[in-house]
């Protein structure tokens, strides 16, 4: 996660969109791993 924030430093002057991109690509990873295993439960 570190190299997440230090990718995210440069953004701060203007680019508010950049400092929260590593936050949305995180919880698009958490959504995945959530969801994906309750539909192959459901479909079971």
């Amino acid at each position: 996660v570190d190299f997440l924030f230090a990718a995210a430093q440069p953004g701060q002057g203007g680019g508010g969109i950049a400092a929260f991109l590593p936050f949305i690509v995180i919880l698009a990873i958490i959504y995945f791993l959530m969801i994906r295993p309750q539909t192959k439960r459901q479909k079971e």
